[in-house]
C-alpha cells in the first residue's frame, strides 16, 4: 500500500546503502558467481541479461522481472533450475544463515528505510526490537537489570554477570561503575557502558515479491524483499503472484513506479450522502472501503490478495473517533482553544485528531492505520 522511500538514486547515502547490501554476501560471492559461471556459460543462455551476481543482488526491480524472464525464456533443464537455486538460495538456519544476515541489514538501515508499518497493509508494526527492559543510562542498567539482560551484552558470559550482580550488591554510581571496570577486560567494559545488546529481534517478516521458487535469481535481491507483517507475508500473499509481468510493477512497493496509495483512497460511506453527523452514533451507520477508480491496472488484484477492505472494516472504531471529534470541534472552535492557549491552530488540531493527519504521503509508514485516516480526514474536510 505504501513505497519503500529509498535514497535517491546517485546519493552518497544511496551508494553507501547499496554497497553495504552487496557487504552481506562478501564472504561467498565469488563461489556464487563462480557456480552461476559454469551454468550460464552454455550459449543457450545468451539471452540472460544480467550475469554478474554483485549486480543481480541491486538490480532495480522492474530489471528483475526482465532478469527472470530472460532467463526462463532460455528453457533451463531441470537440474540447471535447481543449481540456480542454491545458489540464491535465501532460507537457511544459524546465525550466519543468508536469511539472518540480510534481515540484520533492515534492521541496520531501519530508520534509512523508515521502518514501522507493514508496507503492504499499513496495519501492523513491523519494528525491530532488541529484547531487554528499558533503562534510563547504564548505571540504572547495571544497578537493576535481571541477569538475564546483563547477558544479552556483547561478550558478557555468566561469570561476568555472577560477579556484576555481587559488587552491585556492594556499591552504586560510579564506584560500582570502577569496580565493574576493574574486573572486566576492555572490551567488555565497553560493550557494558554503551549497552551494546547482542539480541535482535525482528518484528518482520521480509516478502519476495517475485516468487524465489519460480524467479530463482531474484531470491536475494534487494529491490525484491518488502519488510512486512506476517499476516501480509504468510497468511494473505502467500504463494499468489501479486507480480507476473512489467505491468504489474506498479504494485510492489520496491518499484520506483509504486503508485498505489496515491491512485486509491479510502471512503467513508452514509446511507444518506446529506448526512448530519450528530446522527452518527454507532459503526453500523456508515462504511468504510478503499476505493479503486482503475482496477484494469491491477490494483484490484492487490486489494484482493491482501483483503484490504475485509481487514479494515474491522477498525471502524477509529473512523467514528474522527467523525465524533469533527462534530465535537468544528473549525471555530479549534481557533477558539488556539487563542486562549496561544498554540498554534495546527498543533491543536494534531492533539485533537491525531498526529497521522499531519504526516506527509512519504511519512504515512511511521503509524499504523495512517493512511486510512488521512484519506477519510480529508473527504470530511476535517
Amino acid at each position: 500500500m505504501l513505497k519503500i522511500e529509498y535514497p535517491e538514486v546517485g546519493s552518497p547515502e544511496s551508494v553507501k546503502f547499496i554497497e553495504d547490501y552487496q557487504s552481506v554476501f562478501s564472504s561467498g560471492i565469488d563461489e556464487m558467481q563462480r557456480r552461476l559461471d559454469t551454468i550460464l556459460k552454455d550459449p543457450k543462455f545468451s539471452k540472460v541479461i544480467v550475469k554478474k551476481v554483485d549486480e543481480i543482488l541491486v538490480l532495480d526491480f522492474e530489471s528483475l522481472i526482465k532478469l527472470n524472464k530472460s532467463f526462463l525464456s532460455c528453457n533451463p533443464a531441470q537440474k540447471e533450475f535447481e543449481e540456480v537455486q542454491k545458489i540464491f538460495k535465501y532460507d537457511g538456519k544459524g546465525a550466519g544463515s543468508l536469511q539472518r544476515r540480510i534481515a540484520k541489514f533492515f534492521v541496520k538501515n531501519k530508520e534509512l528505510l523508515n521502518i514501522h508499518t507493514c508496507y503492504f497493509c499499513n496495519l501492523e508494526y513491523i519494528n525491530p526490537f532488541v529484547d531487554v527492559a528499558d533503562y534510563h543510562d547504564v548505571y540504572d542498567f547495571i544497578q537493576t537489570a535481571p541477569r538475564s539482560d546483563l547477558n544479552k551484552i556483547y561478550y558478557i558470559v555468566e561469570s561476568d554477570t555472577k560477579k556484576i550482580v555481587e559488587l552491585r550488591n556492594l556499591y552504586s554510581g560510579d564506584a560500582l561503575l570502577l569496580k565493574i571496570k576493574e574486573t572486566l577486560t576492555p572490551r567488555k567494559f565497553e560493550n557494558l557502558k554503551y549497552m551494546n545488546f547482542n539480541d535482535s529481534k525482528f518484528h518482520f517478516t521480509l516478502d519476495h515479491v517475485l516468487s524465489k521458487g519460480k524467479n530463482p535469481l531474484s531470491a536475494l535481491s534487494l529491490f525484491n524483499l518488502v519488510p512486512s507483517c506476517y499476516s501480509c507475508n504468510s497468511k494473505f500473499k502467500g504463494e499468489h503472484r501479486l507480480v507476473t509481468s512489467i505491468k504489474d510493477s506498479i504494485l510492489s512497493p520496491t518499484c520506483n513506479k509504486f503508485d498505489f496509495s496515491s491512485r486509491n483512497k479510502f471512503i467513508v460511506g452514509f446511507s444518506n450522502p446529506l448526512v448530519d453527523y450528530s446522527l452518527v452514533k454507532g459503526i453500523k451507520d456508515f462504511t468504510i472501503k478503499l476505493h479503486i477508480p482503475n482496477k484494469t491496472k491491477g490494483y484490484g488484484k492487490y486489494e484482493a490478495v491482501f483483503k484490504l477492505n475485509a481487514r479494515y472494516k474491522e477498525h471502524k472504531e477509529d473512523i467514528l473517533d474522527l467523525i465524533s471529534k469533527k462534530e465535537k470541534y468544528p473549525t471555530s472552535h479549534i481557533r477558539t482553544i488556539a487563542r486562549l492557549t496561544k498554540t498554534p491552530f495546527d498543533d491543536v488540531k494534531k492533539s485533537i485528531f491525531g498526529e497521522e493527519l499531519s504526516l506527509r504521503s512519504s511519512e504515512l509508514n511511521r503509524k499504523p492505520k495512517a493512511k486510512l485516516k488521512v484519506d477519510i480526514a480529508r473527504q470530511l474536510k476535517i
